[in-house]
């Protein structure tokens, strides 16, 4: 067993004193806190339900750190076990989150479930769309973005194989399957954290399959900085999360905060994956002078309802006459989101552009002396 003393401050809070950072079939990781006393908490080790061991950390931990990391060996016994264990305080019986999951084995090819999906992948960890007819391509709405965040997050992950779990109407053949076939499931980097939600039948799911959960670049939207009070569905779903990891991982202050005053305080800011996706610790972003900036990439987010902003026909405005300055001063090329009407011009099929002109021109996006240079962008600066 041993003890390094860590800068561990944002993993563990005095709401959670104790965490399992890690549990496989080899070993289990936890984070400890300090007691106010200045004391460190007696563990109890418990696997498969039965007592296994009582750990004492002030023996071992030396410094004077608020918080230390444990690695703590476990036992091999037969049979595939232990397929569940278990930290808790000794003291109080207050179980860890992360407790009484199944391991992860450390020596098989491990099989991963995904929670809402964004794309098809392929290669292993790379994502597209999904292959359809052009009539589906055109009509369904992908979000490019989400694209970006899931491959990234594949990128992350150890899995040897991959696959969406069933929420909307998964079978008994289907719940029994995840729980004995795979290792783990995670939650695909999305902003999910919101009032309107939909779960389906997860929460069912999930408290039937005892398995690790993890949750990596979540957020929170809304159109203004006010307090989400979320469904209770939704709460569920997150305090099952919060409960099967070592703390979910979300995009910035505003979804942590969410999910605190929802009552999940199992939370730490990670920000986006795709900003590690390349998993390279040395990553910096060079930021040349303004004066030599010429090729800029501009990210477009035409549709957008009181949700995302709480003024939508100022939003569009604002977004255009940047589009149009940006484009006037620099080698421009421009991204679109996934509308329909933009995937019109990038799939350059002539009766669906025909119809997204005629949208453009009914909302106002294409107006007047603007529709030259909003044309030669969507034709030629599009990708």
């Amino acid at each position: 067993m041993n003890a390094p003393v860590l800068n561990l401050g944002s993993v563990v809070s005095a709401e959670n004193a104790i965490k399992i950072l890690r549990a496989t079939t080899g070993e289990v990781v936890v984070a400890i806190g300090r007691r106010p006393d200045r004391s460190w908490p007696a563990l109890k080790l418990m696997l498969d339900g039965q007592d296994y061991a009582t750990i004492h950390p002030g023996a071992i931990v030396t410094g004077d750190a608020d918080v230390a990391e444990l690695t703590i060996p476990l036992p091999g016994l037969p049979n595939g076990r232990p397929h569940s264990v278990a930290i808790a305080d000794a003291a109080t019986g207050t179980l860890a989150p992360g407790s009484n999951l199944r391991p992860i084995a450390t020596e098989t090819k491990l099989r991963a479930l995904v929670i809402y999906p964004a794309g098809e992948v392929h290669e292993h960890d790379k994502v597209r769309w999904y292959r359809a007819p052009m009539e589906k391509l055109l009509s369904d709405y992908f979000n490019i973005g989400d694209m970006i965040v899931y491959d990234s997050t594949l990128k992350l992950l150890r899995y040897a194989h991959l696959e969406p779990m069933k929420i909307m109407s998964p079978t008994e053949g289907d719940i029994e399957r995840y729980a004995s076939e795979f290792d783990y499931v995670f939650v695909r980097g999305s902003n999910f954290i919101h009032e309107n939600m939909e779960w389906f039948r997860a929460v069912e799911v999930l408290e039937r399959v005892k398995l690790p959960v993890y949750a990596i670049g979540v957020g929170a939207q809304a159109s203004q900085n006010r307090k989400i009070e979320l469904p209770e569905p939704s709460k569920r779903f997150w305090s099952i999360v919060a409960e099967r990891c070592a703390s979910i991982g979300v995009r910035g202050a505003f979804s942590a905060e969410t999910l605190r005053q929802n009552g999940i305080r199992n939370v730490e800011v990670v920000g986006c994956p795709s900003i590690f996706r390349t998993r390279n610790r040395d990553l910096k972003i060079r930021i040349p002078d303004q004066r030599e900036i010429r090729k800029v990439a501009f990210s477009l987010r035409r549709e957008a309802d009181k949700s995302y902003t709480a003024d939508p026909e100022a939003y569009l405005r604002n977004q255009k006459a940047a589009l149009l300055k940006v484009d006037a001063q620099s080698e421009m090329v421009m991204s679109s989101h996934g509308e329909q009407e933009e995937k019109a011009f990038f799939l350059r099929d002539p009766a669906a552009k025909e119809k997204a002109v005629a949208e453009f021109t009914r909302t106002g996006w294409w107006s007047g002396a603007d529709d030259a240079a909003m044309r030669r962008i969507y034709e030629k600066q599009l990708f």
